[in-house]
């Protein structure tokens, strides 16, 4: 059964302002949340909508944020993020970075006191659309050891990098500074499959291919590229430690934390956003982008391989596919959509989701 954007996203708006937030805001926050499915980040999206309602329901969340700057300057802005919810404040923060880097042609944004933020594509494409060049970065829960080490002390800490294209797809790098995102070792596990090689290991730093040694807490992520990963990982949580004045290592709750004792996550993020129009013209830097682009596709391949692709362009293909077609929902996102919608009465007397699928 495949759903259309539209589809959802109505429904998990719905779903948001059940839970307190407001309409812009639930529009906002189902946006972010759907670009995740819609590129094919499973790992980030719908299945993230059951955290995220249960935070906003207990009150770890707060439904409406004042998200403030707490320093005085226009291009270097710090944002205290309210303890809201990620989804609403980082593309507000977003909003602000796009419209300092236009003005200024360069600005910086960070933000504490917030939380998870969704699928690191969905900022880096918005500020590639704008013709900005875009570093974002977001600390998370401990799910990984120092390399060399055993304890459970840095998240897996993305960073994203987008430049703006003309013809070709934009370059998005979204990349986890782990050997892959948690997320991705949640659904290996839904699926009962097996991790690959030097992906995780267990508590005594052993190498594992069971993913339920990870989401069982008996386990850990590996960095990628070993020390590298690693190393990416650590400057990631002493810029948002430091420069964003968020928490960091074993100071950050989960985002899947339960529980009334449970602390608020207290993530930060920064944004970094240039203009490319301040150094020349922005048709040309597009054009010279396209052809290294070009450059780099029409190189010689591999025996077996049919196209290079660039970072972000496997993705890019998939939303607009997605975007036309619907996609499908796993078996477990499915189920609590159709529990949540029936407890909110979104849905009226005797309707099922799939009385909505294509």
């Amino acid at each position: 059964m495949k759903f259309k954007y539209d589809f959802l996203k109505n429904i998990v708006s719905q779903i948001f302002m059940k839970t307190g937030l407001t309409q812009e805001d639930a529009n906002r926050a189902s946006e972010v949340l759907l670009r995740s499915n819609f590129t094919g980040v499973d790992s980030h999206g719908l299945s993230r909508l059951e955290n995220y309602v249960y935070k906003l329901r207990t009150g770890k969340i707060n439904v409406h944020p004042n998200l403030r700057q707490i320093n005085d300057d226009e291009k270097l802005i710090k944002l205290d993020g309210d303890n809201g919810l990620g989804l609403v404040v980082a593309p507000r923060a977003l909003d602000i970075c796009i419209d300092a880097a236009k003005k200024h042609g360069i600005s910086c944004v960070t933000v504490n006191n917030s939380n998870h933020f969704g699928v690191g594509n969905y900022y880096g494409g918005k500020i590639a659309e704008n013709d900005l060049i875009g570093i974002v970065i977001t600390n998370a829960a401990p799910s990984m050891a120092p390399f060399g080490g055993i304890e459970k002390l840095l998240g897996t800490n993305p960073i994203v990098i987008s430049i703006p294209t003309g013809k070709s797809a934009p370059i998005i790098l979204d990349m986890a500074t782990s050997a892959v995102a948690y997320g991705a070792i949640e659904q290996f596990a839904l699926m009962n499959r097996e991790l690959e090689p030097n992906w995780a290991m267990d508590l005594e730093g052993n190498m594992t291919l069971d993913p339920k040694v990870v989401t069982s807490g008996n386990g850990m992520l590996m960095p990628m590229a070993r020390h590298k990963g690693y190393g990416l990982a650590l400057v990631v949580d002493i810029l948002c430690l430091a420069l964003a004045g968020a928490k960091a290592g074993k100071d950050i709750v989960s985002i899947r934390g339960r529980g009334d004792d449970i602390e608020h996550e207290g993530v930060g993020h920064m944004m970094l956003a240039i203009d490319i129009s301040r150094f020349g013209s922005k048709e040309e830097f597009k054009g010279k982008v396209d052809s290294y682009v070009e450059f780099i596709k029409n190189s010689e391949k591999k025996a077996g391989v049919e196209e290079i692709f660039t970072p972000g362009e496997i993705e890019y293909n998939r939303l607009n596919t997605n975007m036309e077609d619907g996609i499908d929902l796993k078996e477990n996102v499915y189920s609590y959509l159709e529990k949540i919608t029936r407890e909110y009465d979104i849905l009226t007397e005797g309707q099922s989701l799939k009385d909505f699928a294509q």
